[in-house]
């Protein structure tokens, strides 16, 4: 029984080599890798089969494509699905999200790894994220592993400078370097925000080497397609945030010198990933108005998407509806399409799947994340779009889900499978 299992699943996988990945099997190294019925997993050596690339793959090490359908698992996505769950059920229930994924045409996901300077993943530099309550396995692991044999892109999803309360630092091991700066007061970790969280200083450069660093161990250690940021940059405009590294620096202007801070962070990152992988992507999500990230994140955006050497792709957060009043969907798409000048940057565009349950115009509207994708593939420089989030399309509420359902039969018609 297991052989015609592995030879039906053989010819099966020759019949799709057309791709480069599947959702049931890909060849890797000469060995096709396969989940018979019961789903295990099987390697089957096989002669050499050079599997014609899809138009939509990237021609590289890891699976990224030239269209780019993305969605958002964060921080609390992955605590509403997962938490306490057994290494068993987190495999089983991780499966359904894939499957979930790729019913809508995503193949790509922006996986939360580092929320609040802690660790969705097993690290030597940050403490243990919450999240998954107390598990004894690496769920990060088994999320890079089940994307990759559904044939999805995984992009892991870092906040750099945003970190814990007091009270999660406190409980902290010592040994880790948020936790030193924070017990000897360091202007690195000076600022709290409204909601009791610290943040690190980018004017520094051993901040911005231990952000680098933290890239790397990911990397090192996970077999990721992708490194993702969103728009957690600076977290006010408040002068007092860096006062004493300004003042150091012996700039006068400060929203120039903040500005071009974030700017090294971000070259510095990149530079990080290429050094590990140069087929590894990476990607910001900045703020929709494009105004905004200049003037309360200092995210050079534009310097980010006209020059090499800072990103591979970006994802700005378009969560408007057609008729929004103060920056229409359409009108924000055009201020996009026309930033991004540098054709070696993708452009794929962030969708408000959130607001399907929040905003009127969504609300009254099934077919608006429709209507917006379509638009979306007219762009010139087009290369993809993205939900946020996860659970906002696929809820575990009953009444939610008969609404979400609506606007999946049309994501669908766009090309989901």
């Amino acid at each position: 029984m297991k052989i015609r299992r592995q030879a039906f699943a053989l010819m099966t996988a020759l019949a799709l080599s057309s791709c480069a990945v599947s959702g049931s099997g890909r060849v890797i190294d000469n060995k096709l890798i396969l989940k018979d019925n019961s789903g295990i997993i099987s390697q089957i050596k096989i002669k050499s089969i050079t599997p014609k690339q899809s138009d939509n793959v990237k021609d590289n090490s890891k699976i990224n494509f030239t269209e780019q359908k993305g969605i958002w698992l964060s921080y609390i996505d992955l605590n509403e699905l997962f938490y306490q769950k057994s290494k068993e059920e987190f495999i089983k229930e991780f499966e359904k999200v894939c499957l979930n994924c790729k019913s809508i045409g995503v193949n790509t996901l922006y996986v939360h790894c580092r929320a609040f300077g802690d660790a969705l993943y097993k690290s030597s530099l940050f403490e243990k994220a919450s999240t998954y309550g107390d598990i004894d396995y690496d769920p990060f692991e088994i999320i890079v592993d089940t994307a990759h044999e559904n044939g999805l892109s995984v992009h892991a999803w870092v906040n750099p400078l945003r970190c814990g309360t007091e009270s999660d630092i406190e409980s902290a091991d010592e040994s880790f370097q948020i936790t030193k700066w924070y017990k000897s007061s360091d202007d690195r970790l000076g600022f709290k925000d409204s909601n009791g969280h610290y943040w690190l200083d980018p004017a520094y450069d051993d901040v911005r080497e231990f952000i680098c660093d933290g890239i790397a161990e990911i990397i090192d250690n996970y077999n990721v397609d992708g490194i993702h940021f969103d728009d957690y940059f600076y977290p006010t405009t408040d002068e007092s945030f860096d006062e004493i590294a300004f003042k150091q620096s012996g700039a006068d202007d400060l929203k120039a010198w903040r500005t071009e801070n974030i700017n090294k962070l971000v070259e510095s990152v990149y530079k990080t990933i290429k050094s590990r992988d140069k087929s590894i992507v990476f990607g910001i999500s900045p703020q929709g108005n494009i105004g905004n990230n200049y003037e309360y994140m200092y995210a050079d955006v534009g310097e980010w998407c006209s020059k090499d050497g800072y990103i591979d792709y970006i994802v700005p957060q378009i969560y408007f509806g057609f008729d929004n009043s103060v920056l229409p969907f359409e009108t924000c798409l055009d201020e996009w399409s026309v930033l991004v000048k540098n054709k070696k940057v993708d452009l794929i565009i962030g969708l408000a799947a959130y607001k399907i349950y929040t905003e009127e115009e969504f609300v009254e509207n099934a077919d608006i994340l429709l209507l917006q994708i379509n638009k979306i593939k007219k762009l010139n420089n087009y290369g993809g779009y993205s939900f946020y989030n996860y659970i906002s399309l696929f809820p575990n509420d009953a009444q939610k889900a008969l609404e979400a359902n609506k606007h999946i039969d049309n994501i669908k018609k766009t090309g989901g499978r």
